[in-house]
């Protein structure tokens, strides 16, 4: 498995995934008089770098990709000893029903591995995919707070947004600074997201 280039995809995964994480916050704010509702938006890469997020999500990513691969490297230990074995087992001049049953044993063996391989891939990416649903869930109410707190009916992930003329939109800091004023909540948002081992 790609380890350095699956954690950045990882990364920018998490990014894409938030990306589809636009709100309404609950009941529709009502305009006073000629004001009108706001749109606002959110770094989510400044939120998990600044509270040391993106780094713990990681190591949950890497230990599971890390388990998955020892698992991959156990079968095909198991499945070379095997081969290893059968070769043993035979004599030194091959005869050619043997060559041919060896030949069929190591396409079976590579067969089995590729799918391993392929399974352990499909798991990561799931768990991973778990992983960033469980934080999406616990951060959702944090930037629902902040957007009726600022009459916001729309917050949209700022890297997705082409242009701000009014960076009051901008509501990274504050939910930086409710996050790091609340270590209970900092804590809440990745202690108990394990996803499915």
């Amino acid at each position: 498995m790609k380890n350095t280039s699956f954690t950045s995809c990882v990364l920018l995964t998490l990014a894409a995934m938030l990306a589809l994480f636009i709100t309404a916050c609950g009941q529709p704010v009502e305009p006073e008089g000629n004001s009108v509702s706001s749109i606002g938006v959110f770094d989510l890469r400044r939120v998990l770098t600044e509270l040391e997020l993106e780094q713990e999500l990681g190591e949950r990513i890497r230990a599971k990709e890390s388990s998955l691969s020892e698992r991959v490297e156990a079968q095909r230990n198991r499945l070379q000893n095997m081969l290893q074995s059968r070769r043993e087992g035979m004599a030194e001049e091959l005869t050619s029903e043997e060559i041919e049953e060896l030949t069929q044993f190591e396409a079976r063996a590579t067969q089995q591995l590729q799918e391993l391989i392929r399974r352990s891939e499909v798991e990561l990416n799931q768990y991973q995919q778990q992983l960033l649903n469980e934080f999406n869930q616990r951060l959702r109410p944090v930037v629902e707070d902040i957007s009726r707190d600022s009459n916001m009916e729309i917050i949209l992930l700022k890297r997705n947004v082409f242009s701000i003329t009014n960076e009051d939109l901008d509501i990274t800091e504050r939910i930086i600074e409710v996050i790091e004023n609340d270590p209970d909540l900092r804590q809440s948002l990745i202690s108990e997201i394990e996803g499915e081992e």
